[in-house]
Parts: structure tokens; C-alpha cells; sequence
């Protein structure tokens, strides 16, 4: 009434011609319809939640962009950066880049400088680090405790990169021409299946429940073992004696 638009009118199971007959003021105003909820909830949230609405709008509109883009092919020199988005970056992302930097410092020996400006460009920084930050942790997994070659590494970076992108059939290429055969052992070992370590079965929980007892008896309170972690550690030295 006093024109901030908080109401909207929802016609239920009925149709313009019925409100018509009810009353023909009514049918002139912009009301939503359940006939449509996916409308209707646009229409809600646009009122209700203007904040949340925006970002959503800007999203679908992009996407329809891409969708309607022209793939072209150019050469790399004609790259250019983009401006500086963000003049700063949160403390908490700042870290998080810094980790992913120590990870990747081997393969993408950039300054912390330059790791910086990077994502100071990106429009959505948080998401990219999120990327990132996966990229870091696969490569990692990937070649922790491992004796990889430094092309081994790169070609590891270069295929987490590719597929990061979507360029799955680019990315398994790298993969097999550097590590051939091993390029499927190589290519599990960047992901975390946590099905890889044999459950624990109820004698061998009751069998830790004792001797958590007696070393507690010798060390104190406090002291135990965890039968998962041993199991992890035998499953690692497995590996190395089977050069997997």
C-alpha cells in the first residue's frame, strides 16, 4: 500500500479469464501464478530477497552469453590480462592461496606477487581458489613419496589443469604419453577413494578396546591406537614395496 512492493498476489488454480469474472480490477494487477512455481519463485525472490536475486540474474544472463558465444581459435600472444577487480583479498583467502602456491611451487614457480594478481583479476575469486585448491591437493596426493621426474610432475600439473577446464581427452593424452602404461595407477592416485583401507570388523574393535586398555594401564590416561591409521600406514608400505 505504501509502495515498497513487499506484496505480491499469487493467483492459485485459476486463470484470467476466472479472475475476470470475479473482478475485473484484480485481473489488472501483476500478480504470480502456481501454474509456473519455477516464474513464481523468480517473481518471490526478486521481492523478497533483492540481494540474492541480482547475483542470480547476473549468473543466468552470463550463461546464456557462453551459450550463445562463437568458439574461436587465437594465438596466445593476443591474450591480454584483465583489470584489477579486487584491490584487496580477504586475510583467510590469502592464506589459502599461499598454500596452494607452496603445493604447486615446483611446477608453477611464480612469485607470491604474481599468484596474487592473478586472482585480484578474476571476477569471482573465491570460486577460483576453490579450483585451485584442488588442483593442489590432487597434485600433491599424486606425487607425495614418490620418485616422479620433474616432466612426470609437470605432465601430472598439466593434465589436473586440462581437465580442471573440461579438456578431459587433452588432459588423459599428457597423462599416457609421459607415464604410458602407469598413466591410469598414476591418474587414481589423484583422487581419494575412501573405500581404498578394509573396514574394521567388530572383533578387531574389540580386540583395540583391550589393548587401548592396557597401554593406558602402562602410559596413563589418554594413551591409545587407532587400528585405521595403522591400516592406512600398511597399505602405504604396500605400495612402495610393489613400486605402485
Amino acid at each position: 500500500m505504501a509502495g515498497d512492493g513487499r506484496i505480491i498476489p499469487v493467483w492459485h488454480n485459476v486463470g484470467p479469464g476466472e479472475v475476470i469474472r470475479y473482478s475485473p480490477t484484480l485481473a489488472d494487477a501483476v500478480s504470480g501464478n502456481t501454474r509456473s512455481l519455477d516464474k513464481l519463485a523468480i517473481q518471490i525472490a526478486s521481492v523478497a530477497r533483492p540481494d540474492l536475486f541480482q547475483p542470480i540474474m547476473r549468473k543466468v544472463a552470463f550463461a546464456q552469453t557462453v551459450g550463445k558465444g562463437e568458439i574461436m581459435e587465437s594465438p596466445a600472444s593476443n591474450i591480454r590480462q584483465g583489470p584489477i577487480r579486487h584491490a584487496t583479498l580477504p586475510n583467510d583467502m590469502v592464506n589459502r592461496i599461499d598454500l596452494i602456491r607452496t603445493a604447486l611451487l615446483e611446477v608453477v614457480p611464480h612469485s607470491r606477487n604474481e599468484w596474487m594478481d592473478g586472482f585480484q583479476r578474476d571476477a569471482h575469486p573465491s570460486k577460483e581458489v576453490e579450483v585451485w585448491e584442488a588442483i593442489a591437493a590432487r597434485y600433491s596426493r599424486a606425487v607425495e613419496a614418490r620418485q616422479i621426474s620433474d616432466s612426470g610432475k609437470q605432465a601430472i600439473f598439466q593434465m589436473l589443469l586440462l581437465s580442471s577446464l573440461g579438456s578431459d581427452e587433452s588432459a588423459a593424452e599428457i597423462l599416457f604419453k609421459e607415464f604410458g602404461d602407469r598413466a591410469q595407477a598414476v591418474f587414481d592416485r589423484t583422487r581419494y577413494d575412501k573405500g581404498i583401507f578394509t573396514p574394521i570388523s567388530n572383533e578387531d574393535r574389540r580386540r583395540q578396546a583391550e589393548i587401548n586398555v592396557e597401554i593406558q594401564d602402562l602410559s596413563g590416561p589418554g594413551a591409545s591406537i587407532d587400528l585405521a591409521y595403522i591400516e592406512e600406514i600398511v597399505v602405504e608400505m604396500s605400495r612402495k614395496d610393489t613400486g605402485e
